[in-house]
């Protein structure tokens, strides 16, 4: 009798702790899902230049920030804000950024557009 209650105690700790552990695992995950999300920075398009060079829209905030990627490291290239970044923004919501195909085309007629203003005038420097 003794036997099947130590066996019994052994079956609602195993229980116990998986139960722990399944719990402990879906909040880690739940925390890194959260953590993966920025709310103020957020990657809009990105195209490959060849090799490791690369060229990424960025939205941080309400300006758009164009950034050179190398092996060197990040470099700034240009900067829009108010209503160029507006415009880039909205005309980046047909077409879904990088996690959803979207083409290197794209990515430079918007760029381009953005540089050429109506106005005549440079959106920033290139």
């Amino acid at each position: 009798m003794e036997t099947v209650w130590m066996l019994l105690r052994v079956l609602v700790m195993s229980a116990l702790v998986a139960g722990l552990a399944y719990l402990a695992a879906a909040l880690l995950r739940q925390r890194a899902v959260r953590l993966r999300r920025g709310t103020h920075l957020e990657l809009i398009d990105a195209l490959s230049l060849g090799g490791r060079h690369h060229l990424a829209l960025v939205r941080a905030g309400t300006r758009v920030i164009c950034v050179g990627v190398s092996a060197d490291g990040l470099r700034p290239i240009t900067e829009f804000d108010g209503d160029d970044a507006q415009r880039l923004l909205a005309q980046g919501t047909g077409e879904p950024g990088p996690r959803g195909g979207g083409s290197a085309g794209s990515f430079a007629a918007r760029f381009q557009g953005l540089l050429r203003r109506p106005d005549g005038e440079g959106g920033g420097e290139a």
